[in-house]
């Protein structure tokens, strides 16, 4: 394994930013090189339609390459569920029977070949 030279490496580029995912859910979207990382722990505003395509989309700069579904876990260990489906266009679809109030943990990385994003 070569070693790095700590005397020219450089981090590469990053950016943060907020995401309204549906339903008063909010994500922060972190991108270090070309990839993104998905991390949220907050609770829905209103109970979901399942199925439903969402307004908000991903932006530019942090799409998945491929389509990709974050993982989730409700915090009361409850029985129902919640999906999102992102395709690489940023657009949304949300599934499951999530209600209002249902706090939510959810996570993803996944590479993307977007232009990072401008600050």
């Amino acid at each position: 394994m070569d070693k790095i030279d700590w005397a020219t490496f450089t981090m590469p580029t990053s950016s943060v930013t907020r995401l309204a995912f549906g339903y008063g859910y909010n994500v922060d979207l972190f991108r270090v090189g070309n990839i993104v990382a998905l991390s949220s722990w907050n609770a829905f505003s209103s109970n979901i339609v399942s199925g439903q395509s969402l307004s908000e989309k991903v932006p530019l700069g942090y799409r998945p390459v491929n389509t990709t579904t974050p993982s989730k876990f409700f915090a009361d260990g409850s029985t129902r569920w919640v999906a999102w489906r992102i395709q690489n266009d940023g657009s949304m679809v949300i599934y499951g029977d999530a209600r209002t109030g249902d706090a939510v943990l959810s996570y993803a990385v996944w590479p993307t070949n977007d232009p990072f994003p401008a600050e």
